[in-house]
């Protein structure tokens, strides 16, 4: 019988249910995060967090004025934040990110699982919240995203 890798090993461990401490050289569930201050991806960073996830953040300028890193770009042409690593894998949008390290992290149980009930209401809020109040305070934080306002006018 072939003997068992550190990851297989850690594999087996994590479906068994049996938890450990996983070293710097084990980080299977491991993720990057471009990330700003006082931005939505500061949600995500909460929920990497809560959830006790090994993570590295990658600072961006989210300035209007100035550019964002050509690999930033390259995930998301918007140059938007949150923009969440994995592996080879990347995506962005704060609500997609969220029930994606929900569901991938069941046992953290910071929301409903796919089969439970109270899923519909949880997928309702979060995307209300992402869609409507998320886009209201851009309207406060940002106003000059949205209008143009004279210089002789206070901001």
């Amino acid at each position: 019988m072939k003997p068992q890798s550190r990851r297989d090993a850690w594999s087996a461990q994590q479906t068994s249910g049996t938890k450990r401490q996983c070293d710097e050289e084990e980080t299977p569930k491991s993720y990057k995060l471009y990330y700003a201050p006082a931005s939505a991806s500061l949600g995500v960073r909460v929920i990497l967090e809560e959830i006790g996830a090994h993570y590295e953040l990658l600072p961006t300028n989210i300035e209007m004025d100035k550019s964002r890193s050509q690999s930033h770009l390259a995930l998301n042409p918007n140059g938007w934040v949150p923009v969440l690593i994995w592996g080879e894998n990347a995506m962005y949008e704060c609500a997609a990110i969220t029930i994606f390290l929900c569901d991938r992290h069941p046992e953290a149980k910071l929301a409903p699982a796919v089969h439970e009930p109270e899923r519909g209401l949880f997928l309702q809020t979060l995307v209300y919240f992402s869609s409507a109040v998320q886009n209201a305070f851009q309207l406060d934080y940002y106003p000059d995203r949205f209008a143009d306002t004279p210089a002789t006018e206070p901001r």
